[in-house]
């Protein structure tokens, strides 16, 4: 699990779905490492990976180097999947109050 694909384009996911959806099934095929197991490594409980897993939680600095350490992929890119998704949600959640607000520069 070296590379993964560009994610340009695709609707915003959060860490863990991607986790949970693609980096989970392939080291559980390739390797035979459970969830639990994937925890452990990870430093965290069961629980709070399943907080990740199901975006209830962030993947956090110390969590996207571990992840990289073990499966190939930058802490910049776990970290990149984490602010892409939490743009995207502050965006979808402020439209209504930023449609009404005063804009006092052009758009870049």
């Amino acid at each position: 699990m070296s590379s993964y694909p560009s994610m340009a384009g695709l609707p915003k996911m959060h860490p863990g779905e991607f986790l949970d959806e693609i980096t989970l099934p392939a080291l559980k095929a390739e390797h035979g490492v459970t969830k639990a197991a994937f925890a452990s490594y990870l430093g965290m409980t069961r629980a709070a990976l399943d907080n990740v897993l199901k975006g209830r939680s962030a993947v956090t600095p110390t969590t996207a180097v571990r992840l990289a350490q073990m499966v190939g992929a930058t802490p910049e890119f776990w970290l990149g999947l984490q602010a892409d998704y939490d743009l995207e949600k502050a965006r979808e959640e402020l439209a209504p109050e930023l449609s009404s607000m005063p804009r006092f520069v052009d758009a870049a």
